[in-house]
């Protein structure tokens, strides 16, 4: 397949999915491209306009061009590798600072590279961000392109799904409230641009490690006081446990020794009964 000047030499080919296919190829001097192939018309006729004017966005290093061929669209992108963001939280203890600083530098990137929303809202997920190195890149091949242009809304809610997982032990543990301000923020959809998503997160990144370790320092406080608590109250817990279950043995003993006393007076036929110390016997019915 010749085009942008390249001859691409197809090495990979992905199933059909949602109108369109994901291509992985390379060129006659080794490098590698990720191709976006769109073939449904509807999807065509609306991303055409959206790639065509990316192609004169300078800044965005990581696109090649777009061609089309038989009324089809291919996007091309470089291919980039590293490790998926989406795996490295799972698999790695990285600190909050680490953290913070891989979500300014991702904010950045999009930034500097002044990237349109329908590509913002594919490239946030934590699947597609990859690590390589300290250097954050992008895998293009995403199992699902939506076909539109999109909008901030979709931005908004997107970065927030990303912030969710990128701080994850935080959010769940509510360890700052600023930072679950900017949540609720993106929630409600009420960033107009990426800029100020960008400037929101430095302002709360600067005070959120603050919150964290006094929110952490309550709760350990609160740990020491329950287990101090706990140890005063122990022996007297102790104490009570060991009498109720010394009474409890006690009384099912003597339920046992009454059955049995039972049992014996009925195989005799007979049931006795007592007036003072003068056994009294009574017949059977």
């Amino acid at each position: 397949m010749q085009a942008l000047g390249e001859v691409f030499h197809v090495i990979h080919v992905r199933e059909m999915e949602y109108g369109n296919q994901i291509m992985y190829c390379s060129d006659e001097k080794g490098g590698e491209y990720t191709i976006l192939h769109f073939v449904q018309e509807k999807c065509v006729r609306s991303l055409l306009p959206l790639f065509y004017a990316l192609q004169d966005n300078r800044a965005f290093e990581d696109y090649k061009g777009c061609f089309t061929n038989n009324e089809e669209l291919y996007a091309a992108f470089y291919k980039r590798n590293g490790m998926p963001l989406k795996r490295l939280l799972q698999e790695e203890n990285i600190s909050l600072e680490q953290r913070i600083i891989l979500g300014r530098q991702l904010l950045e990137k999009i930034l500097l590279w002044k990237l349109p929303e329908f590509l913002i809202c594919q490239i946030l997920d934590p699947q597609y961000i990859l690590l390589k190195g300290e250097e954050i890149v992008f895998d293009y091949g995403w199992k699902f392109f939506a076909g539109d242009a999109g909008n901030m809304t979709m931005v908004n809610k997107a970065m927030a799904v990303l912030f969710r997982e990128l701080f994850s032990e935080e959010v769940n543990n509510a360890l700052s409230p600023g930072f679950m301000g900017l949540l609720d923020y993106l929630e409600r959809d009420k960033p107009e641009d990426f800029f100020e998503i960008y400037e929101e997160y430095n302002r709360i990144c600067n005070v959120m490690p603050g919150e964290i370790m006094e929110q952490v320092t309550i709760l350990q406080r609160w740990k020491q006081k329950i287990s101090l608590w706990g140890e005063r109250i122990l022996p007297a817990v102790k104490a009570v446990l060991f009498i109720a279950v010394y009474i409890l043995a006690v009384v099912m003993l003597l339920e046992e020794m009454h059955k049995k006393d039972k049992e014996k007076e009925e195989i005799q036929g007979v049931v006795f009964e007592s007036i003072g110390t003068l056994p009294v016997q009574k017949a059977e019915d």
